[in-house]
């Protein structure tokens, strides 16, 4: 397209010199200068013409005229839709792979993670079935399983799982299925030792009020912010389960905490301690404590204990002491007695002495737990009364009193034995 700055022709100049050609040339030759000529001024007339119309603002004329598509000539419409129907096809084809990608990729087992309560039978009046487990899985479906005196790891596959023990009172291995038709899982136990299996069901447990979940980490506090982990309550003879609760307290380890009409749990210690009265010296008294897992994690002076029965199980650093000693590590209000210990670099749960507050009863005092005895004794196991813990080197010094060996402890207590 032509500019305003284009030279100027002179058609004056043109017409002379084409005049001055055609009086030497002949008829054919001077007709065909003729057409060239007009042929040429009627190029500039349509040139100049154009400028004017741009001059004139027709720029948005041109510029649309530029972009109108020409209609289809017969025969074309059917392509024309063909190629629609086409464009639509691989639309919804696109839409339909890129919906496939978005889509969770199928689970390869069913997520067992959270707290159950059980029941069941054994073919022996010597062992009981579990009443209450809890499982953590992970995103490999590897599980851990905890009930109040084992622990088992294992996987699951599909609907299936398979669990062997870890630490128990003898090697136990478990197979269980979840019934989606019933919401529980069918479980069956073996216990080579014994001879023995159970057979029981496992209904999961569903977290409410406050609990926003069942069977968190103790130790690694894996709750959402705002939530710590601690132990409830989980029913009526049941043992207590860890859970994850709001997270209200500030109180740090071994101070003074307060625990709400609620119950267990529900208390004013910080995020990683849970208030307990284990070595406090007083029942009514608690202190906010630090779990553990092993020895190794506690300070000096301290071993892992642990308390109350609990899913999953562990322990809390209470101070140590020598069963055969008199007591002095010991507060006043406690007393040196033998308590399960967590270690994991052991495979069984062993008994190991601490400072527990006490009832401290005497040899022969009527007893339910261990530390309602005095330091150096243990409520019997035959007759619920206060005995002495012996070995070799600590005999027995009640008169009628043997040093004997219990299926399931690893110390000797004296013993009455009829003659």
């Amino acid at each position: 397209m032509w500019g305003e700055n284009q030279p100027t022709y002179h058609y004056e100049t043109i017409t002379c010199f084409c005049e001055a050609k055609m009086k030497r040339e002949s008829l054919p030759l001077r007709i065909g200068i003729v057409l060239v000529f007009v042929a040429f001024s009627v190029f500039v007339v349509a040139c100049n013409s154009d400028d004017d119309n741009t001059e004139n603002g027709d720029e948005d004329t041109i510029e649309q005229e530029e972009f109108v598509e020409e209609p289809p000539v017969d025969g074309d419409e059917e392509a024309l839709e063909d190629e629609v129907v086409d464009d639509d096809v691989m639309d919804q084809e696109m839409a339909s792979e890129e919906e496939e990608s978005t889509e969770e990729p199928e689970a390869l087992c069913h997520d067992f993670h959270g707290a159950y309560t059980m029941t069941g039978t054994c073919d022996s009046d010597f062992v009981s079935f579990f009443n209450f487990s809890c499982v953590r899985q992970d995103d490999d479906c590897n599980l851990e399983m905890s009930v109040a005196s084992a622990a088992f790891t294992g996987s699951a596959n599909g609907n299936d799982l398979t669990i062997d023990s870890v630490y128990s009172m003898a090697p136990t291995s478990c197979t269980g299925n979840w019934d989606e038709a019933n919401g529980i899982v069918d479980i069956s136990c073996e216990i080579p030792d014994f001879i023995v299996t159970c057979d029981g069901e496992a209904e999961p447990l569903l977290p409410s009020g406050d609990i926003a979940s069942y069977c968190c980490d103790l130790l690694g506090q894996d709750c959402g912010d705002g939530y710590r982990c601690t132990y409830v309550s989980s029913g009526s003879n049941t043992p207590l389960v860890a859970a994850c609760l709001a997270d209200a307290g500030t109180k740090q380890e071994n101070e003074t905490c307060t625990r709400g009409a609620e119950g267990v749990g529900y208390d004013d210690c910080a995020r990683g301690f849970f208030c307990g009265n284990y070595s406090t010296g007083d029942f009514d008294s608690r202190t906010c404590l630090r779990p553990c897992d092993a020895h190794s994690d506690c300070e000096a002076g301290q071993g892992c204990m642990s308390g109350s029965v609990a899913v999953p199980r562990v322990g809390f650093c209470v101070p140590t002491c020598d069963i055969f000693g008199d007591g002095s590590e010991c507060d006043a209000g406690t007393s040196c007695t033998m308590i399960t210990s967590i270690d994991r670099d052991d495979t069984m749960l062993l008994s190991e002495s601490f400072c527990m507050t006490s009832n401290s009863k005497p040899v022969g005092g009527t007893c339910s737990y261990n530390n309602d005895c005095a330091s150096g004794l243990i409520c019997s196991p035959f007759n619920g009364t206060c005995v002495a813990v012996c070995d070799d080197d600590h005999p027995c010094t009640v008169t009628g009193q043997e040093c004997v060996s219990v299926s399931g402890y690893n110390y000797k207590l004296c013993k009455t034995v009829d003659k």
